[in-house]
Parts: C-alpha cells; structure tokens; sequence
C-alpha cells in the first residue's frame, strides 16, 4: 500500500512538471523557458525535477512526443474516412496546418527554432528515427496504391515524393507572409494542395 502511496506521488509530480512546462513551452519559447520557473510553480526542488528528467531538451522532447501521439491517432482516423490517394493526401497536409493551430507547443517551438536545431536534435533519437521511417513506408505505399489504381503518375519517385509531402507542413510558418496579401489561411492552404495534387496526379 505504501509502495502504492509513493508510485502515485512520482506519477502526479511528473505529470504536475510536464503540465506546467508546456505551458511555459507555449508561452515563452524554448529559450526564455527555465527550469527554476517551472519547479517554483510545481512546488518542487530543482533536484527532484532531474529524478525524472535529465535535462529540459529531455522533457521538451516529451511534450512534443505527447502532442504528436495524439495528432497521428487523430490523423489516422481521418484518412479511414478518404477512399483515394489524392483525397488521402489532400487529409495529411490539412490536418498538418491544422495541428499547428491545435497543438501551440508546436507552432511556438517550431517559430523560436529557425534553424531546426531543435528538430535536428529530437530526430537523432532511435525512436522518433523509426517514427519518421514507418511514416516514410506509409507514404510510399500510400503513393503505390495510387499509381496502381491509375489516380497518379506512374514516375512518380517514390523516395523523395514523401520526403517533400511531409515538409509541405513547415510552410505554415509562411501564412503570416501570405496573408500580408490578402492571402486567407485556408486560401494559402487550398492553393498548396491543388500545386501538390497537380503534381503527383495522373494526367
């Protein structure tokens, strides 16, 4: 029972730091983020919060780790609903824009990190190395499907056709620039997909 008592008090202390630091995260940015600011408010020593991570790239990387479990649940049960390979694709870079706007951690991160120092960091980890390669296969068989049906080019190059797809989505940075031309959000957005459709589309 004690043993019990002690387990619950880690688990609510861990998730007490992550709750608090990604508010942190979303309103100051990475750099302006501290460690002594988010234990002050937890309520905890600073010694406690390295029982539980090692260093604020490791609990940052958490957060984002979170966020993007919950976006690719989210992504998968929308692309059930697209019976094509262009309506599939049209899905996987709306709900790309979209996630920005539903995940702020990652809009503010991404905006505070131009030079995707960051990103360059969190992908040298095994794990999101095998994340990004089982996305990279689902591309690719997304895109076979689509040749093999007829809907898209058959020269399409299928390394670096889902390379490009994916990054489409740090475009979002962009509407701000778009949008000093009268350019709407969705409008940019619209504009994107129908230039990534065209060219991988079957003519």
């Amino acid at each position: 029972m004690a043993t019990n008592l002690i387990d619950e008090k880690k688990q609510a202390q861990r998730q007490a730091i992550m709750t608090v630091a990604r508010e942190h995260f979303e309103r100051f940015g990475y750099k302006r983020t501290v460690i002594d600011d988010v234990v002050r408010e937890v309520g905890i020593a600073k010694g406690t919060f390295y029982l539980y991570f090692k260093s604020k790239d490791q609990l940052l990387f958490e957060l984002i780790g979170q966020c993007r479990h919950e976006m690719m649940t989210e992504f998968h049960k929308l692309l059930a609903q697209e019976t094509t390979a262009a309506g599939q694709i049209r899905a996987i870079i709306e709900m790309s824009f979209q996630a920005f706007l539903d995940y702020p951690l990652l809009a503010r991160i991404g905006a505070d990190d131009p030079g995707f120092r960051i990103v360059t960091k969190m992908m040298e980890q095994p794990s999101v190395q095998e994340e990004m390669r089982q996305a990279m296969e689902g591309m690719q068989t997304l895109l076979k499907a689509g040749i093999a049906s007829g809907e898209l080019r058959e020269d399409l190059d299928l390394e670096i056709a889902p390379l490009v797809i994916g990054l489409l989505k740090f475009l979002h940075y962009y509407t701000g620039l778009a949008e000093l031309h009268g350019v709407t959000r969705k409008q940019f957005v619209d504009g994107l997909v129908d230039l990534a459709l065209n060219g991988v589309l079957r003519r």
